[in-house]
C-alpha cells in the first residue's frame, strides 16, 4: 500500500511543517521534510509508511518523524529469499532534536495481500540541513544502488549458512539481550518461532527473519510470563534493527 504525501502529513503532521520551531537559533537551516520527500516522489519513489513520536513537551508540528519510501522498479524475487524490496527511510525533525537522516533498508513481501516485513536498517546517511537538495538526492541514489546490491548478496550468503541448535539458541539469546538488556533471562523467550511457512528452515537468513519479527512486532513471551509489546519508538526501532543486522553479520563471519 502506498500513501499520498497529503495522507502522510495527516499521520505525521510535522512532515508538512513550513517553518522550524521558534526556539531554534538563526544558525539552524530548515530542511522541510515534505519538500525532501516530494523530490523523491518526482523521481518515482512512493511513500509506504509514516509516523512521528508522541511528543508530550514538544510541539507535534516540529517533532521527530519518519517516512519510508520504496521504488516500484527496485526489487527482486527468487525461490530462496522470496520477494525483496530495498527501501529508504527518512528521519527528520524541525526543532533541532534530530538531523535529517536517510537509512537504507530492505523489506520482504511475504504474502499476496502486500504485507511486508522489515529485515533490517543499516548504513545511515546524515544530511546537513543546509545541503543542496539536488546534489543530496543524486548522492543518495548512487549510494542506494550500491547498497541494495550488497544487501541482496548478504541475504544470499546468510541463506547458505545452516545453524546448529546451539548456534540458533546463541543467536536468540544475543537478540533478546539487544532488546531487554539485563532483564533478559536466557533460553526463556521463543523468538525463533516461525509465524509462517516461508520462514521455516535453520539457515541464518530465516533464523534472522523469525527472530526479527518476533522481537519487533511483540506478542512473544519473555522471562517466563511477560509478553513483549511491539516496538513503535522511532529511535528504538532503528537501533534494534541495526544491532540485530550487525549481530547476524557477526554470526555469518564467524560461521562462514
Amino acid at each position: 500500500m502506498t500513501l499520498t504525501l497529503e495522507r502522510a502529513i495527516q499521520i505525521a503532521p510535522s512532515i508538512g511543517a513550513i517553518a522550524p520551531a521558534n526556539h531554534v537559533s538563526s544558525e539552524y537551516r530548515f530542511m522541510p521534510t515534505h519538500k525532501f520527500i516530494g523530490a523523491f516522489m518526482e523521481a518515482g519513489w512512493e511513500i509506504s509508511d509514516a509516523k512521528q513520536i508522541k511528543a508530550r513537551k514538544r510541539d507535534p508540528m516540529f517533532s521527530k518523524h519518519m517516512v519510508s519510501l520504496q521504488h516500484p522498479d527496485f526489487g527482486f524475487t527468487n525461490n530462496e529469499l522470496g520477494t525483496i524490496r530495498p527501501r529508504l527511510t527518512v528521519i527528520n525533525s524541525h526543532d533541532w532534536s534530530s538531523r535529517l537522516q536517510v537509512l537504507l533498508g530492505m523489506f520482504r513481501l511475504i504474502c499476496t495481500n502486500g504485507m511486508v516485513i522489515e529485515t533490517g536498517k543499516f548504513t545511515g546517511l546524515n544530511v546537513r540541513h543546509d545541503a543542496d537538495l539536488g546534489v543530496t538526492l543524486e548522492d543518495i541514489s548512487t549510494r542506494f544502488k550500491g547498497e541494495a546490491s550488497r544487501l541482496i548478496e548478504t541475504s544470499n550468503r546468510w541463506r547458505a549458512i545452516d545453524l546448529s541448535p546451539v548456534n540458533r539458541m546463541d543467536f536468540v539469546n544475543a537478540a533478546g539481550r539487544l532488546r531487554w538488556g539485563d532483564e533478559y533471562v536466557p533460553n526463556t523467550t521463543p523468538l525463533d518461532i516461525s509465524r509462517r511457512i516461508q520462514d521455516t528452515g535453520h539457515d541464518l537468513w530465516n533464523t534472522f527473519n523469525r527472530v526479527q519479527e518476533n522481537l519487533m512486532r511483540g506478542g512473544a513471551q519473555f522471562n517466563g510470563n511477560r509478553r513483549a509489546r511491539a516496538i513503535s519508538n522511532i529511535d528504538a526501532e532503528r537501533d534494534i534493527n541495526t544491532q540485530l543486522w550487525n549481530l547476524a553479520e557477526d554470526f555469518s563471519n564467524r560461521l562462514n
